[in-house]
């Protein structure tokens, strides 16, 4: 079973709210693959600018 780019962003969300940044990173990447697959650049970026926040979260800006 797959999983949906809502459903992987919506998990990143929760994983990075606990502070589980490397998964969380994991699933935005996910998550913006997903979205441009499915034709939404909006979405994608977005999860770009995500997984931009976690970088910063680990320190890595």
């Amino acid at each position: 079973m797959s999983i949906s780019a809502q459903e992987a962003q919506d998990q990143g969300v929760k994983l990075f709210g606990q502070k589980e940044y490397e998964a969380a990173a994991r699933l935005f990447q996910q998550a913006q693959e997903l979205y441009t697959a499915e034709g939404k650049p909006d979405m994608a970026a977005e999860m770009m600018v995500n997984t931009a926040l976690v970088h910063r979260a680990l320190g890595e800006h």
